[in-house]
């Protein structure tokens, strides 16, 4: 797997994490047996009882290996152990981490993660909330009849002008925007897709650009493009204004 961001030499790799940054790290999901078992190692009973309900047997391996690689940058941001970090849900599922047990760095920071195919991505910030999402490009889904069902009626206009693999492109690129978004806002797919308008096209800059449930939104949230790994398509959303991103991958993992 070809993943474009810089390997780190180890977490301190990256400045500190502080103000309205972000921090994106990058993760292969197909680990080796020795590496998996030592992420499956830091979950509670309850997670490893919900990755193992996982029925195909490779995306249960990823279950443990995106929460155990979660739980890993997350103690190195805190000093906690990872073994040790608790987390809350929200309404729709969202994890957030418990800082109840925490003092110092650990109780300030947000962090969201998604993986699709062999890959994954966790973002993690100290103010404001965020979004993120990674999706494995596949253009042999339906994309025009997707595209109708769940898109606006602009979004699927945009998305029927392009053709071939550009509209593989912009599907995908309409799709990890508005995931990212619903994901920033905690409410999963509780909010209806077309309830809102992203860009998409290759010339356009990521930007919401109408939300017809809640108005002041666009303003509010601010998406941002990401290109984490050949054949995958990625973005962050998130609130107070333009963020300083920095992205890597994480070492060691497999």
């Amino acid at each position: 797997m070809n993943i474009k961001w810089p390997i780190a030499d180890d977490v301190s790799d990256l400045s500190a994490l502080s103000g309205t940054d972000v921090h994106i790290w990058a993760f292969p999901l197909r680990v080796s047996a020795e590496r998996l078992q030592q992420l499956r190692a830091l979950l509670t009973p309850d997670e490893i009882a919900k990755a193992d309900r996982i029925v195909v047997p490779v995306k249960c391996e990823q279950s443990a290996v995106s929460r155990g690689t979660a739980r890993t940058l997350l103690a190195a941001y805190t000093g906690a152990a990872a073994s040790d970090l608790r987390f809350t849900y929200g309404e729709k599922g969202r994890p957030y981490l418990d800082c109840s047990g925490l003092d110092g760095v650990g109780r300030d920071i947000a962090f969201n993660v998604s993986h699709s195919g062999d890959l994954g991505v966790i973002a993690l910030t100290r103010e404001g909330d965020l979004g993120v999402d990674v999706e494995e490009l596949d253009g042999k889904i339906d994309l025009i009849g997707i595209g109708r069902r769940f898109f606006s009626t602009i979004e699927h206009a945009d998305l029927s002008s392009q053709t071939g693999h550009a509209r593989t492109e912009a599907f995908f690129r309409a799709w990890t925007r508005k995931e990212s978004y619903l994901k920033a806002r905690g409410m999963g797919l509780a909010l209806p897709l077309d309830g809102f308008d992203v860009t998409l096209l290759p010339d356009q800059e990521p930007r919401i650009l109408e939300t017809r449930f809640d108005p002041g939104d666009a303003a509010r949230w601010t998406l941002t493009e990401l290109d984490p790994c050949d054949g995958y398509a990625g973005a962050l959303c998130a609130d107070l204004g333009p963020r300083e991103i920095q992205t890597r991958t994480l070492p060691n993992v497999s």
